[in-house]
């Protein structure tokens, strides 16, 4: 797959990139602090702190897999409260519908123990995933998430 025909995922980012061309792509990228890794095995090699987005800001972690940019990360920081969170989510995905159209995917959970909703939009080759979760006993986060959709049997068709 050459350069030009790879999924694009985040601002200049393409999946497959090498880490050397994220890093011409994104100069201010640095490298990450963040050793999980994802359930694929992708680690957070790069990082772009104080990424501003709808008045909020982010980290940005760059995910790679067998040398390879895999996904793109946008973690809210700092991290929300369960209402700043909800808030969040709402204005990113009015923002998103706008952006991309109606979501694919949209699931939503509140109950006593806390709340997950989450929003897929489909971009050409690439998802877009809106992810916030506030559930006692576990760490609240708000993501953005680019991915390439790839698939060996979408790739027949």
């Amino acid at each position: 797959m050459s350069e030009d025909t790879r999924p694009p995922l985040w601002l200049e980012t393409r999946y497959g990139m090498s880490e050397a061309a994220l890093r011409a792509a994104i100069p201010n990228a640095r490298r990450s602090a963040h050793a999980e890794p994802l359930r694929n095995g992708a680690r957070a090699l790069l990082a772009l702190d104080d990424v501003e987005l709808l008045d909020r800001h982010f980290a940005a972690r760059f995910y790679f897999l067998n040398q390879a940019l895999h996904q793109v990360t946008l973690g809210m920081t700092p991290t929300p409260t369960r209402s700043a969170g909800d808030s969040a989510f709402q204005e990113f995905r009015t923002a998103l519908r706008i952006k991309y159209g109606t979501e694919v995917d949209s699931r939503s959970v509140t109950n006593e123990r806390g709340t997950i909703q989450a929003a897929t939009w489909l971009h050409g080759p690439t998802n877009i995933e809106l992810v916030f979760m506030s559930v006692d006993g576990e760490p609240e986060y708000f993501n953005v998430v680019y991915q390439a959709r790839l698939s060996s049997e979408a790739a027949k068709l």
